[in-house]
């Protein structure tokens, strides 16, 4: 019969031959094409769909209870990252005795490195690797003609001249006595240059992949934007933790990585 638009449906059937679990194979519910993913161990299968405003099908699932983030796994497995995470960094800060560039540089990459095999394995049903890597390399990708834009609107356009005579530093400062108009043009020139920039980046690496036959839960969306969000993190760390500090290296890794890839 013909499927009714935002209307929760099943089918029933047994997987073809020849397909492995976790690889995506069609169905034709009421004529209609619809990718199902493999589960391990499943000699026959439900796959819940509904018909959006134009007809394709999407995979669902069956009505879910309320979830709660706080369980043992989510704790587990958090607990379970921050140590390993402490043990690498902490092995990092050795080299940086001995010659500080090398162990910044290894400071950058380590927690990225990290954060990045947390989630292919945290999430492995759902991810493929060589798509998390990609999207990490197309953000870094994407940030350079992005970058090239903001340059142009910066100088040519006149964003300089229109914040120039706004150079004030806060921490010497009343703030009673400092232009509320200058802090708003600074306010929409840090927005514009990180937040803005950094979210583009992730839409834009995320959005190419919506229709993509792998991706076949919203898992795998979240994994491929925090993998653009760590990308971000690299290019962010290349800036900061190569020109800065130990303490501005160690306070990245455990706060602006993970904050990256979660906010992807």
């Amino acid at each position: 019969s013909e499927p009714e638009a935002g209307v929760l449906q099943s089918v029933t059937l047994r997987p073809p031959d020849g397909v492995r679990p976790h690889e995506v194979f069609e169905v034709f519910p009421g004529g209609r094409q619809l990718l199902v993913k493999l589960p391990v161990g499943a000699e026959v299968i439900t796959a819940y769909y509904q018909a959006d405003d134009h007809g394709i099908l999407q995979p669902s699932g069956p009505p879910l209870a309320p979830v709660s983030f706080f369980t043992g796994s989510c704790m587990t497995g958090g607990l379970g990252v921050l140590l390993v995470l402490c043990f690498f960094t902490m092995l990092c800060v050795l080299p940086y005795v001995l010659l500080p560039a090398l162990g910044l540089a290894l400071l950058s990459i380590v927690p990225i490195i990290v954060f990045g095999i947390f989630v292919r394995f945290q999430f492995a049903d759902s991810v493929r690797i060589l798509q998390m890597v990609t999207s990490f390399f197309e953000a870094i990708a994407w940030f350079i003609p992005l970058v090239g834009i903001i340059l142009v609107i910066y100088f040519p356009v006149g964003w300089q001249d229109w914040v120039s005579n706004c150079d004030v530093d806060v921490s010497t400062v009343d703030l009673s006595q400092i232009d509320t108009e200058c802090l708003g043009k600074r306010a929409i020139q840090a927005y514009l240059m990180t937040a803005f920039l950094e979210e583009l980046l992730k839409f834009l690496c995320v959005r190419r992949l919506l229709w993509f036959a792998f991706v076949t839960d919203s898992w795998a969306l979240c994994c491929y934007g925090g993998a653009a969000g760590l990308g971000f993190a690299a290019l962010e760390n290349a800036l900061y933790v190569g020109g800065g500090s130990l303490a501005t290296a160690l306070l990245r890794a455990g706060t602006a990585v993970p904050n990256h890839l979660m906010y992807g």
